[in-house]
Formats: structure tokens, sequence, C-alpha cells
């Protein structure tokens, strides 16, 4: 089965597949760009209220560094290509290889703009440069290992998932560079501007994060048009607001598990507004999850960000069980009644690591300028969401970014928009059937590996993997 996109997306997705890209609203739409229903305002009025009334539960669990391409290559029903171009214009097929290829392709805001290779003259990207990326962690030369897609033993989790519930083929990385970004436009639709933070530690020796010692954790800003140029370095604790925030106000409870205290991956250990109240907000490790989970203890929104080693970033310590830290936590959910029917998990994945994608992407409008905003949007990646009312066995074509969890979020806890990218995206409503017969949840492998086990993976080795330096 496969929803159908409204108007607006279809016309987007058309162009952006047949121009090359195109901006996805230099405006917030009308209607929010990638609803799927097909029905009328006052049908998705109706959709939100049902939302609200029945999803208690929103866990966004964020994995590391792939295309989709490079995670779904040959999935059925999806938008995949078995083949990219070189800079040379000659066709280069994709070599199935492990998950972990043992080195780390760069994947910065330079890298993304060697690889998409935008044409000016012609306004879109041509997708031709990704056998020009070379300096790979843990590995002299890659020039060609760009071209590369998992086998499906290492990921089939993943597409389980996906083929029992929904998979967005058309979502894209919010922005254009590496994880540091990332991380932060999927809780505040936005980095006010930086590309990234220059602090390659998570925890500086004296226990400082970004937060209370902010001269030591300066980030680069990207504040010219399209392709953007680095600025000055600047302090790293934004002040901008964010879902958290707003969740605050509200008086709704929250919580951000991650792997370490502070870092790329722990997005609120970057935001001044959030410090305050950080011990009780950010839990460490990210197991912690399942623990919460057993005990009745999770709040209505949660964030889980992983350990190194089943993060699926590139990695010398990197496992497979990426697809199964996903398993753990949905059958926690799934097999206890107490969540299952209220309860909804979305997986996406915070950039693109460098990995080949055919599909180019489309502008963001910077509204200010009327240019292209130098940051929006980057790679396609992978989208999954899970429920017991989410329409189950579907490929949605609906093009949006991977962001789209922020007004999701607003839209089932009756929040406001922060009037950031999140007011140019969908809010998922058209993936849910909220009159269906729920869904039944069927238990899914974790190849033997326990919580416990991943507990011990997870603080085996403290350092950093992701540097964002490339």
């Amino acid at each position: 089965m496969k929803v159908k996109t409204s108007l607006r997306a279809s016309l987007v997705l058309a162009l952006v597949v047949c121009a090359g890209c195109t901006a996805l609203g230099a405006n917030p739409p009308d209607s929010p760009l990638g609803y799927a229903s097909g029905g009328s305002a006052s049908s998705l009025r109706a959709m939100r209220s049902a939302a609200g009334a029945k999803i208690k539960h929103v866990i966004v669990i964020i994995q590391e560094n792939r295309s989709f391409d490079e995670m779904f290559q040959g999935f059925p029903g999806a938008d995949t290509q078995n083949y990219g171009l070189n800079h040379l214009g000659k066709h280069v097929p994709l070599l199935q290889a492990p998950l972990n290829q043992r080195f780390g392709l760069p994947h910065g805001h330079s890298t993304f703009q060697l690889e998409a290779d935008y044409d000016q003259s012609a306004g879109h990207y041509r997708m031709d440069g990704f056998d020009l990326v070379d300096g790979c962690s843990g590995k002299p030369s890659c020039k060609h290992s760009a071209y590369t897609y998992v086998q499906e033993l290492d990921v089939a989790n993943y597409w389980t998932y996906a083929q029992q519930y929904a998979l967005g083929d058309m979502t894209f990385q919010p922005n254009m560079g590496p994880s540091w970004a990332a991380h932060q436009y999927l809780i505040a639709g936005q980095t006010g501007g930086y590309t990234s933070t220059l602090d390659a530690l998570d925890v500086d020796p004296a226990g400082h994060t970004e937060c209370n010692n902010p001269a030591n954790y300066p980030s680069i800003d990207m504040t010219t048009a399209y392709p953007g140029l680095p600025g000055k370095p600047q302090s790293s604790c934004v002040t901008y607001p964010t879902i958290f925030d707003e969740l605050n106000t509200a008086g709704i409870p929250w919580k951000y598990y991650a792997r370490l205290r502070a870092g790329f991956w722990t997005a609120p250990s970057s935001v001044l507004s959030l410090w305050n109240n950080y011990q009780q907000n950010v839990s460490f490790p990210s197991t912690n999850v399942l623990t919460d989970i057993a005990n009745h203890a999770i709040p209505p929104v949660v964030y889980v960000t992983p350990g190194d080693s089943f993060s699926d970033h590139p990695y010398l310590n990197l496992t497979n069980h990426g697809q199964d830290w996903l398993a753990l936590i949905a059958n926690a959910i799934g097999e206890d009644p107490y969540y299952w029917k209220n309860t909804v998990i979305v997986l996406t994945w915070d950039d693109w690591g460098g990995y080949f994608d055919h599909v180019p992407p489309p502008f963001a409008i910077n509204p200010a300028g009327g240019n292209p905003d130098p940051n929006e949007y980057g790679m396609r990646v992978g989208f999954i969401v899970i429920g017991a009312y989410v329409v189950p066995h579907v490929v949605d074509h609906a093009a949006r970014s991977s962001l789209a969890v922020l007004p999701f979020i607003e839209s089932v806890f009756g929040l406001p928009s922060l009037g950031t990218l999140d007011a140019q995206q969908d809010d998922l409503m058209g993936l849910f059937n909220f009159s269906q017969t729920p869904n039944k949840y069927h238990h899914v492998t974790t190849h033997g590996w326990s919580g416990l086990q991943a507990h011990r993976d997870e603080v085996r080795d403290p350092s950093p993997i992701d540097d964002d330096m490339k």
C-alpha cells in the first residue's frame, strides 16, 4: 500500500526528481508539506484530535550516518538506485558491504557540497562528486567507498519494521552538514546558523560542557548565501527555543537518553535554557531507557541516541546491533499492553554519513534574503514510524525532512510551532488511521543481544567517535 501525497507534496516531489531540486516553500505552506491524508482542513483537525486522545508517548530514536540508498537499497516499493555517477559522468555500480567498513567517510558541510555538486547555472545538484571524497578516518584512501550499500543481514530488523509499518523514502536530512547540527535540528528546527561545533570532546577534563564553560566550545557559523562560507567561531551554547522548552512551558515531562553527559549526540547539552534542569531531563547511558520502560517510568516525550558500537556510525568497533537496539526498545513497548496502543516510535538517522544517494535534495529558502539557505536541506535518510495506529505496509513518498518529528510532537500534545523549519513540514498525520483495528505487535529478534549486553557495550569505551571535523 502507498499513501497518497498531497498536491503540494506531489508537485514538490516531481520537481525534485525531474529538475534536480526545488525550494520546499519560501514561507510556511498553507497545508503541511507531505500531509498525506488527502482530506480537508477539518479532517486534519479531527485526526490531530484523535492523535492527542490516543497517543500518550512519543519515542524518537536517532541512529547515525547512513544514507537511504546505502541502508535500504532494493527495498520493495522504495526509490533506490544501484549505481551512481562519478565526476566524469560515468556510472559506478554500488557494491554490497558489511555495515562496519572499519572507516568513516567525511560528512561535513564541505563534503556535502563536493558530493552533491551544485550546478549554479542550471540551479540543481548533479549528485556526481562522491568519487572525490578522500581522507576517511581509519583508512588512508576511500575515494570509491561512498558507492556502497549494506548487506541486508546487517539491517534485517530495520527492514522488518519498515515492511510492517511505515517507511518514508523521500525524507531528507534537514541540514547539509555533520552530526552536531543534525541533532540540533531534530530538537529545534534550526542551529542558529551554525554548521558545527569545534569541540572534539564530549566533556573536558574539568567536567565542563558547552553551557557551563561556553568559551571553550566554539562553533562555526554559516551565515552567507549558499554554498555558504564559514564565519567566525561563536559560543556553541545556543539560546534558541527547542521542542523541550515548549514541553516545559506546557508542563509536559520529557527525557533525553544519551550515551554521555554531553557532546554532539546529546543535543540538550548545547542549549542554555535546557541546562538549568539538565540532571532531571538528560539520562545516560542511553540503555537507561530500557529500565524506565520496564518500570513504566518513561515520560510522554522521549529522545534516544545510541552507544557507539550499536549506532550504525562507521567505527572500528561498530557491530550490526543497531538493528537490535531498535528491536530491544520496540519489543519492550510492543509487548507491554501498558504502552503499545498509546505509543509511537519514530526512527531516523542523523545524517547521511557521506554515503551515496541518488535523489537531489531540495533547497530551503532563507526568508530574510530570499536566497537558498546555506544549511538546508541534506541527503535522504531512513525514516520509520511504528505504532498501533500506523497504517501498515506503507512506503510513503511524501517529500519531508526528518525533523517532521517536531510538528508531530506539536500536534499530538497541542503545542505551538517553533516557527523554524518545523513550520515547513507535515506532521505525519497521514501515516495514521485512528479508526483502524490496532496493529498487533510481532516480536522481532535481537539475535541473542540483550539489554545487559547493550549496557556493557555502551559503557566499555567512553571516547567520542564522531569529531565533526570533516
